[in-house]
């Protein structure tokens, strides 16, 4: 279920709760093309170790990127020791779920482990 980033992510609802004009400012920055949608050397790094978790979660081996370092490497196995003792209690489990948003059509929101 491949679908479109939501413009009202569940991620960023802390900002279109709060202002709901936020979502047509964003829009309208990007139109003058004042904002882009970019990532970082941080989101990048973010990403790349959210995988490793994932595949972990999933039994399956991943090396961890070259730029983690030893707090990443902790935190990294502090969640996975955590998401695996949820999925053992669990009678049904998944990792990296993608579900539709039901309020913006065509958009999709992914659960990291539920």
């Amino acid at each position: 279920m491949a679908g479109a980033h939501a413009r009202l992510s569940p991620s960023a609802a802390h900002r279109w709760l709060t202002c709901s004009l936020a979502v047509y400012n964003d829009d309208a920055l990007r139109a003058q093309g004042k904002v882009r949608d970019t990532s970082s050397a941080a989101s990048d790094k973010g990403t790349a170790l959210h995988a490793v978790a994932a595949k972990h979660l999933l039994g399956q081996f991943a090396d961890m990127p070259a730029e983690a370092d030893a707090g990443d490497r902790e935190n990294l196995h502090a969640y996975v020791e955590a998401g695996r003792a949820l999925l053992k209690k669990a009678d049904a489990a998944g990792v990296e779920y993608e579900v539709p948003l039901w309020y913006e059509e065509g958009s999709v929101g992914t659960i990291d482990l539920w």
